[in-house]
């Protein structure tokens, strides 16, 4: 039994490990995922959806901002939707002002526009 809770321990160590690090990370991967449209309305159309920004207020965090949105021009999107959660957390105090989100938001450039929703996140 001594071996069972020494070795469930150390797994467990090592998965609360992983987690934080994981936690600590995905935040600041920018995950690209490519589909062809197939309807014929809108093919060779460049649609870019992003969304769950969640930008803190560190400088760290205006440069992740910064570069979203780098990433998003360079693709020459002919449309840009995006899905809400620009904010980071349930308070002001753990968020960048959503007035500095929407002003650097505003150097997206589309063909056809950019449409916004909130998401859940931005509510608060």
């Amino acid at each position: 039994m001594n071996k069972f809770i020494k070795y469930s321990s150390v797994i467990g160590l090592i998965v609360i490990l992983f987690l934080t690090f994981y936690m600590l990370y995905e935040p600041y991967t920018l995950q690209i995922t490519r589909y062809k449209l197939s309807h014929p309305y809108l093919k060779g159309l460049k649609i870019v959806f992003a969304t769950d920004f969640h930008i803190g207020k560190n400088s760290r965090e205006q440069k992740r901002l910064q570069n979203i949105i780098s990433t998003i021009n360079i693709e020459v999107p002919d449309l840009i939707l995006l899905g809400g959660d620009y904010v980071k957390g349930h308070k002001k105090t753990s968020t960048l002002p959503p007035d500095i989100i929407a002003k650097q938001l505003g150097n997206l450039q589309s063909v056809y526009g950019i449409y916004a929703v909130l998401g859940n996140h931005d509510s608060y």
